[in-house]
């Protein structure tokens, strides 16, 4: 976990011991998109949770926390089995989920009430088509964050994306160098730089979108914007 990347519900952390514990505060005002604030007991369970039940976003192991305890009002202390340098990185890969919605459920695999997507992010989702495989997300009003300039997003599967983003099917593509040219000096499109770090090399690529955040609507396509090599 880098400094300026933490997770939103995160304030603030603090490494103790020799990296042998992590001091987490929690951030004020976080809500579940259900309504009911985020709390300290929220994310202790999801750290026990995930040593039970791995995580696909987390690298947290069932030998990897020692415990987990509730230190104050806004305040998660983990101790870990044994200090290593990755392990702040992992802590901070893992999803917090609502215990009021979780903790009654033994087979999370299979768990797939409308409840089971309820988060504190910046949108919800509102709808998903299984026969056309597209997900519909809507501005969540009570974010902690900044104001969503896009109310509604949708994602839609296309096969060309390029050719879908040129006939209007959709507003945000991922382009690579050698098609970038197509769209640079028209002044209709906003290019983006859009940098992400892998585990070996680093990756830069460019997203074009015609709405530029400003309209109340967007459609990305489900293609990675990222190269998968």
């Amino acid at each position: 976990m880098k400094r300026g990347s933490s997770p939103g519900w995160l304030k603030k952390y603090e490494i103790k011991e020799g990296g042998k514990q992590y001091l987490f505060t929690i951030r004020d005002g976080v809500k579940w998109q259900d309504g009911k604030p985020l709390t300290a007991e929220d994310v202790k369970f999801t750290f026990e949770y995930a040593s039970k039940h791995p995580m696909v976003s987390s690298y947290i192991g069932s030998k990897d926390i020692e415990k987990v305890e509730v230190v104050g009002d806004r305040q998660v202390l983990i101790t870990v089995s044994e200090p290593n340098a990755a392990m702040l990185y992992n802590l901070g890969l893992t999803r917090i989920i609502p215990k009021h919605i979780w903790e009654n459920v033994d087979n999370p695999k299979e768990f797939t009430k409308p409840e089971a997507v309820i988060g504190t992010g910046p949108y919800r989702l509102t709808g998903y088509n299984k026969e056309h495989g597209t997900y519909r997300f809507e501005a969540f009003e009570d974010f902690w964050g900044p104001r969503q300039r896009v109310k509604v997003i949708e994602f839609v599967p296309v096969s060309e994306e390029i050719l879908a983003f040129e006939k209007g099917e959709i507003d945000l593509a991922g382009v690579t160098p050698d098609v970038l040219p197509r769209f640079q000096n028209d002044p209709q499109y906003k290019i983006v730089k859009i940098r992400a770090s892998g585990d070996i090399v680093c990756y830069l690529t460019w997203a074009i979108t015609r709405f530029c955040g400003i309209k109340n609507s967007g459609r990305p396509s489900l293609t990675p914007l990222m190269p998968k090599n």
